[in-house]
Parts: C-alpha cells; structure tokens; sequence
C-alpha cells in the first residue's frame, strides 16, 4: 500500500504544478463541490477499481480534467459560446469517429489504428513531460509533438504508408520526441 500513496502523491505533486491547474482533489467526484467556481480548473484523482492478485495489488487510477478551455482563452468566451464550442467538438469528433468506423469496417482495426494514434503521440510526450525541467520543456512542444506524432501516424496508417518496410506509426514515434525538443527550444 506504501507503493499506492507515493504514486497518488507524485500524481498529486505533478498536477499541482500544472499552471493551468488550480485545484487537485481526490476520492469520489461526488464529494466535491463543483458548484465553487474558484476551484477550476479543477483535477481530480480517482481509483476506478483494484485487482487483487497473489501477492499484488492492481489499482485503475483516472485523471479527469474540468474546465480546460477557458484558461486557453483567458476566459474571454461567454457561457453561450462555451456551450456552443463544446457542442461543435463533441459533434465533429461524432462525426471523425463515424467516417473512421465506416472507412475501417471492423472494430479489430479500429483498435488497432486507436493504438496506433496513441503510441505514436502520447508516449513521447508522456515520459519527456516526466523530465520536463530537466529538458526545459512546455506545453506548446507537447501539443504539437501529439499532433504530429498522432497525425502522422493516423493519416499512414489511413493512406496505408509504408516507408522502408516500416509503417509511419514508427515513423510519428520518433517524430513527435524529435518534435517536442525542437518546438519547446524556440518556444520559450
């Protein structure tokens, strides 16, 4: 259990530290109070559930984010184009995850393109961002090297590229670390 708290503290730590986190909560959503507009942006740490093994303890740990786009923009959007924006992107990434099912026919290879996406965007950004001091990294470096990795890696494996017998999911490996150092150096 030792393992559990210092992992849920450096979670915690790590979250904190975020400018665009105000406040961190743990245990059940339901215990806190999302009525307080001073608390957002707000993430909260919650165990979804715990597998017990032989001598292991398995534990399902989520981070959820609330209220992410008004520190983008400043909080110059009024609630009617908030509610707007939300709905904009919830029915274009609908509509993306309809074309994707109909062009990939199958949940197989859905799942695998998923996986692809997010290997090749999210790895690189996730284990520098651990080393984000020490590399003097930001969070215009991460973003673009997501977009880049994962897009790459979505439009190749969409287009079927294959370059030298490998496929472009490695190639946007590679790419987003590559671009995450290189944006984060003339972003400063």
């Amino acid at each position: 259990m030792k393992g559990f708290y210092n992992v849920t503290k450096q979670i915690k730590e790590a979250l904190e530290a975020e400018p665009f986190v105000n406040t961190v909560t743990f245990g059940s959503i339901d215990d806190v109070d999302l009525n307080k507009q001073t608390i957002f942006p707000l993430s909260h740490i919650t165990v979804n559930n715990t597998t017990v093994g032989s001598k292991t303890l398995t534990f399902n740990i989520s981070i959820l984010s609330m209220d992410i786009v008004k520190p983008i923009f400043k909080s110059s959007l009024k609630e009617d184009r908030l509610l707007l924006l939300s709905r904009f992107f919830i029915v274009s990434i609908g509509i993306l995850s309809l074309l994707l099912a109909l062009i990939l026919k199958g949940v197989i290879s859905s799942l695998l393109l998923g996986y692809t996406v997010y290997t090749s965007g999210l790895v690189f950004p996730i284990l520098l961002g651990f080393y984000r001091h020490k590399l003097k990294l930001n969070r215009a470096g991460a973003i673009s090297g997501m977009m880049v990795g994962g897009g790459l890696a979505l439009i190749g494996k969409i287009m079927g590229w294959n370059f030298f017998g490998f496929s472009a999911g490695l190639y946007g490996f590679f790419l987003s670390g590559l671009t995450i150092i290189i944006v984060s150096r003339f972003s400063r």
